[in-house]
């Protein structure tokens, strides 16, 4: 069994089949595509429709209100006896006579059904499940949030739309940089926004907002109307609203540029998207399901990280040159200039402490994404373990980082240097905050430009 294969299996056997789906965002055909029914028993069974009833119709629903088929309970030469009613917890069947009349209900329990009558009844749910889960959110906000909007309709309708739209799940779950973190890559992207507000604030005004606060919800307006200083798209002041709350959706949730405006402004979903065939071919690779639309230039750039790092695997492989003492390149690091990069550019070198240079530059990556994490205890990425290698290195050698290799800095944008920028900054903040030299020590720096 693949290791994708089986880390679906054990998610529907930990959560249930109804939350897996929920989790994943994706249809059960297309489930049962990837994973087959082998590990599919009666409980798994009964606990999707319970959970699926409890979620969509805790009052219950007819069979008629999702098929025009019958389910046949029992047959005698007397009549026959049909599931009508589904519940949560019990399914009502009619019975017949044999010209047709009612001559009464009963009760039973989902563990009193016949296996082929439970099969019947999950056949049909699965189908429903399916078929609700394509119906577009923004059509449902279209019929509401008209093109030109005032604030009264705004906030007669927020929580109820806004909320749905925004809050599928209360925990803003973040997938790519879950991706990221995964596999050392950087698709994920961070965002400035309105007022000074912060990502986690945002989220927070928008959760409250979906509970009917009306102070929120204006606050979530007045986000969308200025988020066009913050999100570079061209012709952000024409798009209808509800483009530009997708928009405010994608970027708290960190989805970089290019799949923001793929998903949300050109419409590129999972059921129209040109890419399907090859996303399916990169999760199949990676073993790996991903919970968000990526665009084509997303999935350019895992491509690219990909073939490097299965390029440096292989070098490595030949040369066999890993030092047992010394920490080897992490995966995500980036690479000193070559010669022929160099010529005809200018060039200075400056001598920098780590706080220095974190302040200089407008973007270091996961410096502190490490740092937070070495806190909480989670070595599980493989750039949080590869930083405090050096950095334990470092604790144990401090003469060692007089001669670390310069940091080397491309037109304003750091080049080379990250993961030792990374150490230092773990080592003054959580490793060896009782070593002044962390926070004192002047590295080499090369401009470029």
């Amino acid at each position: 069994m693949d290791d994708g294969r089986k880390k679906l299996i054990g998610l529907v056997e930990r959560l249930g089949l109804f939350e897996t789906l929920k989790l994943t965002d994706m249809p059960y055909v297309k489930l049962w595509s990837l994973i087959g029914d082998s590990w599919l028993t009666t409980d798994i069974i009964i606990n999707f429709i319970k959970d699926l009833l409890s979620a969509y119709n805790p009052g219950g629903l007819t069979i008629n209100d999702i098929s025009d088929n019958t389910i046949t309970y029992s047959e005698t030469s007397d009549g026959v006896m049909e599931i009508d009613y589904l519940t949560p917890t019990v399914v009502y069947v009619v019975e017949f006579n044999i010209i047709g009349n009612i001559l009464g209900h009963i009760k039973k329990t989902y563990e009193e059904l016949s296996q082929d009558v439970l099969f019947e009844i999950f056949d049909l749910l699965t189908t429903y499940h399916d078929d609700r889960r394509n119906i577009k959110l923004q059509e449902q906000i279209r019929k509401v949030l008209r093109e030109e909007i005032n604030e009264s309709n705004f906030l007669y309708k927020a929580k109820d739309l806004i909320g749905r739209l925004l809050l599928k799940d209360k925990y803003n779950a973040k997938p790519s940089l879950s991706f990221d973190r995964e596999f050392g890559t950087e698709i994920s992207q961070k965002y400035n926004y309105p007022f000074g507000l912060s990502e986690n604030k945002i989220w927070r005004v928008i959760d409250n907002c979906s509970d009917g606060s009306e102070k929120n919800c204006i606050l979530v307006k007045k986000i969308v109307d200025k988020l066009g200083d913050y999100f570079p798209y061209p012709d952000y002041s024409n798009l209808p609203f509800r483009k530009k709350v997708d928009i405010l959706q994608g970027m708290v949730s960190n989805f970089n540029y290019d799949d923001i405006v793929s998903f949300s402004i050109e419409g590129k979903t999972g059921e129209n998207n040109e890419l399907e065939d090859e996303v399916d071919k990169l999760q199949n690779k990676l073993n790996y399901i991903f919970r968000w639309v990526p665009s084509k230039q997303t999935i350019d750039k895992i491509k690219k990280s990909m073939n490097l790092q299965e390029q440096i695997s292989r070098i490595q492989s030949m040369m066999g040159v890993i030092n047992e003492n010394i920490p080897q390149p992490g995966e995500s690091s980036g690479s000193p200039l070559s010669d022929e990069e160099r010529q005809g550019m200018e060039s200075r070198t400056e001598e920098l402490t780590v706080n220095e240079l974190i302040d200089m530059l407008d973007y270091v990556p996961y410096y502190k994404e490490v740092l937070q994490d070495v806190q909480n205890d989670d070595y599980s990425w493989g750039v949080t373990e590869k930083v405090m290698e050096y950095a334990k290195y470092l604790k144990q050698n401090p003469d060692s980082v007089y001669n670390l290799p310069p940091i080397i800095i491309v037109n304003g944008k750091l080049q080379d240097g990250a993961h030792r920028i990374s150490a230092l900054y773990l080592l003054q903040n959580n490793l060896d905050m009782d070593n002044p030299l962390w926070s004192e020590v002047k590295l080499n720096v090369e401009f470029y430009s």
